[in-house]
């Protein structure tokens, strides 16, 4: 009998083992603190430049719940490329622009997982906003004028970094406690910076690492 039980018991643990491997997914996404890293590009325009392609690295913060999440994330674009400021007199000045370092943070939502033999397929959509800071910015020529040159240096410092709302769409696999996932992060243009040619765009891949339980539950 011992034995019938344990041949029974065997056979039930087999049954349901794709069922669980299904599960583990869903159970490692909700109230969890994901880590991970991404890299991609960016397409911006400037004054003088247009549809520019560089690369983008960054590190980010993933903190869920059932059905959405709160994002957090910091990344570098590397670059060299050249804008342009207009003075008083409608003169305008060539800058040199190299690299953008960026703080976003944003309320995202997982609507739904698509349970599969790799795991669970999670859409996702998001809106937050983003702190964006060009590294370094020096005029190829300044006015000479003392008086123009001072109103161009404080424009140039005034747009040299910007606050910008943006939106991101995106798409997870997760398997247990990792994520491979890609997204776009979209910045409409802003009159007042340096990157003010047309909206800017990312596109990105990367791994995200389940770290553990975000709050204990009951």
């Amino acid at each position: 009998m011992p034995t019938r039980r344990c041949v029974a018991l065997a056979a039930v643990l087999v049954a349901t083992l794709p069922t669980m491997a299904l599960a583990q997914p869903s159970r490692s996404f909700k109230d969890a603190w994901f880590w991970g890293v991404k890299g991609g590009v960016i397409t911006f325009s400037t004054a003088t430049v247009e549809n520019r392609i560089e690369p983008v690295a960054g590190i980010e913060w993933l903190l869920t719940r059932t059905q959405g999440a709160l994002y957090l994330s910091l990344d570098q674009s590397l670059f060299n490329a050249t804008s342009a400021l207009v003075d008083t007199v409608g003169q305008s000045h060539t800058i040199n622009i190299r690299d953008m370092r960026r703080a976003t943070a944003a309320l995202m939502a997982f609507p739904f997982a698509l349970e599969s033999s790799l795991g669970a397929i999670r859409p996702y959509a998001g809106v937050g906003f983003a702190l964006n800071f060009i590294r370094s910015a020096a005029f190829v020529s300044a006015p000479t004028d003392s008086a123009r040159r001072r109103d161009v240096m404080k424009r140039l410092e005034d747009q040299q970094d910007r606050a910008a709302p943006l939106a991101i769409l995106g798409l997870q696999l997760q398997v247990g406690r990792i994520a491979a996932f890609g997204q776009v992060t979209a910045m409409p243009a802003e009159t007042r910076f340096l990157l003010n040619g047309r909206a800017t765009a990312f596109a990105e891949v990367g791994v995200r690492f389940n770290a553990g339980k975000s709050r204990t539950t009951y």
